[in-house]
């Protein structure tokens, strides 16, 4: 007899879609299928994030799902270079996370960072503006409160601070240069 695994519906459509992310296949899999599915992703991940993850990189990951890390609340750093977009809640309740580097960001979406209260750190690399869909995106966060700083090139800093959404977080926006014992050396 084979064991059997209880999720809650509301989670079972976000396994789908991760296993097919992960495994790079767009049309729709079959709930016998989603096993051996995931074992074609333990084999190409460049890591897997569970319970116990603080520090994620991924190099492959090109874009980040509404809710894809809701709740991880391990999670202190991310590292994330090839992603362009931040989807809905994307990091939502990730109260240990601390930093967030990107270098091709393009697009933060409403909610991306909220309540990750100990996100004290965003850096976005980009050599164009990434658009902030909503200032939202830092409610319950330190960069919210003004604590917190959000780095980008020098050559982009006025444009930061003058760019629709961006503006109230003016204060709290620095150059990337000016800080390379925070920001260490580019991707």
């Amino acid at each position: 007899m084979s064991e059997q695994v209880i999720v809650p519906k509301a989670d079972w459509q976000g396994i789908l879609d991760a296993v097919r992310y992960g495994t790079e296949k767009n049309e729709l899999l079959r709930s016998d299928e989603v096993a051996s599915e995931v074992g074609t992703i333990l084999e190409v991940s460049d890591s897997v994030i569970d319970g116990s993850t603080e520090h994620y990189k991924n190099s492959r990951l090109t874009s980040v799902r509404n809710y894809a890390f809701n709740d991880h609340q391990n999670i202190v750093s991310i590292l994330l270079p090839n992603v362009t977009t931040l989807g809905t809640y994307a990091f939502r309740n990730c109260i240990s996370l601390e930093s967030a580097d990107f270098s091709s960001l393009s697009l933060i979406g409403t909610y991306a960072f909220f309540r990750c209260a100990a996100l004290k750190t965003l850096i976005i690399r980009t050599n164009t503006l990434c658009n902030l869909e909503n200032v939202a995106a830092f409610s319950s966060t330190s960069i919210y409160n003004n604590a917190g700083y959000i780095y980008v090139p020098a050559a982009l800093l006025d444009e930061y601070k003058q760019a629709t959404n961006w503006t109230t977080f003016a204060d709290c926006i620095r150059a990337i240069e000016d800080y390379p014992e925070i920001t260490g050396e580019t991707i």
